[in-house]
């Protein structure tokens, strides 16, 4: 049982049987937020024994997860940091607005599992379609 880790290395041999499930593993861990890397290499699973998994490293820019708690249930607004401009919902659309006092307010909505959703005050839910 893992009590406590800073990342997880996944390593499996492309002619592994182990390699399907190697994969579903990795997408679960990505799926839950944990620091994983998927290595597959050329060979069966005992190929790469050799290899010194010590010294391996994942980088990941917020370790531990998140700076902050996620503001459950409270009303945000999103700022685009590159130009200062708000996000607001209009005909419709979520949209790039100039200025803060532009913003739309976005009530944070538990979704389980580390999922959230972002829901307007009329009730209307934030999503993506094929076109952005």
């Amino acid at each position: 049982m893992i009590v406590e880790s800073r990342a997880i290395a996944i390593d499996v041999g492309d002619q592994d049987g182990l390699r399907v499930d190697a994969g579903k593993l990795h997408d679960i861990l990505d799926n839950y937020g944990v620091a994983n890397t998927l290595e597959i290499y050329f060979g069966m699973h005992t190929s790469a024994v050799a290899a010194d998994f010590n010294n391996f490293v994942v980088l990941e820019p917020r370790p531990c997860g998140l700076t902050r708690p996620i503001p459950i249930s409270r009303f945000i607004a999103l700022t685009d940091r590159s130009n200062g401009n708000a996000l607001t919902v209009a005909e419709g659309k979520v949209q790039s607005a100039a200025g803060t006092d532009h913003a739309t307010p976005f009530r944070v909505v538990d979704r389980g599992h580390g999922r959230i959703a972002l829901q307007t005050q009329k009730g209307e839910y934030v999503s993506v379609s094929v076109t952005g």
